[in-house]
């Protein structure tokens, strides 16, 4: 069966992403009732593929519904006690986020902030493990509100831990001075590329984000996303008035 989704503005945004057409085709299945022998087959080989994504043999994936934000209340409800003490590497909204989602179960969060657009040392983590004794020390890996990317191997050298899984990523871009979120996203648009506003309030009008995750970038044989995003954001600044700077492959 041949199947191609609708033509529709390419999504380069921090999630949701760009799904293939054999995916969606894949998801096109009837339900199943959860009770089902073929349910249980479906959901184990689910669990086996996953165990082949997260590279392990013996861990137990856990497959739920919801959105990365659903794991501060995972964590906060299965590993932790109220009064727990946490150690919260903020590196922007998702890390205040996290301090206020362990507030609600009544965890004491402490947050060891980094001035935005910039990541914590080895020293200033050290220092605060120093300080008190935590349960749990949380950090977001890539905070998609500033776009920066927290060191997991520097934070698993001071804190033994697991070793992280990291997303494909994306990048935040401030504005060029005098251009503002209304000189850009909406000609990105135009050019049928959806880019993300700024998120964190300190700074939210001042930058946008673009997501290169999955397919945009996994899939470079048959798609050119990138080639594309970085196409229209050239049109766009020149149509914007910007003249300064010039444009390579290793700027997006």
């Amino acid at each position: 069966m041949t199947f191609h989704q609708a033509e529709h503005p390419l999504l380069v945004i921090p999630g949701p992403i760009e799904v293939s057409d054999d995916v969606l085709l894949a998801n096109a299945s009837p339900s199943q009732s959860h009770m089902s022998k073929k349910f249980t087959e479906t959901f184990g080989e689910a669990i086996k593929m996953l165990r082949k994504v997260l590279v392990t043999d013996r861990g137990q994936p856990f497959i739920v519904g919801g959105s990365g934000t659903l794991g501060w209340d995972m964590v906060a409800a299965n590993l932790m006690e109220e009064g727990d003490e946490a150690l919260v590497l903020h590196s922007g909204y998702f890390g205040q986020s996290f301090a206020d989602c362990f507030a609600a179960y009544g965890i004491k969060a402490t947050q060891l902030k980094a001035p935005i657009g910039q990541c914590l040392s080895r020293e200033e983590i050290t220092e605060a493990l120093k300080a008190k004794k935590y349960k749990v020390v949380t950090m977001t890996h890539v905070d998609t509100s500033t776009g920066v990317l927290i060191d997991a191997r520097t934070v698993a050298e001071v804190v033994p831990a697991n070793p992280s899984i990291a997303a494909n990523g994306m990048t935040a871009i401030y504005f060029p001075d005098g251009l503002l979120a209304s000189d850009i996203i909406p000609r990105m648009l135009e050019r049928g590329v959806v880019v993300a506003g700024g998120l964190h309030k300190d700074i939210k009008d001042k930058y946008f984000r673009i997501g290169h995750m999955g397919i945009s970038v996994t899939d470079t044989i048959n798609r050119h996303d990138m080639e594309r995003v970085k196409n229209a954001l050239k049109d766009v600044l020149q149509e914007a008035g910007y003249v300064g700077g010039t444009f390579s492959q290793n700027n997006i």
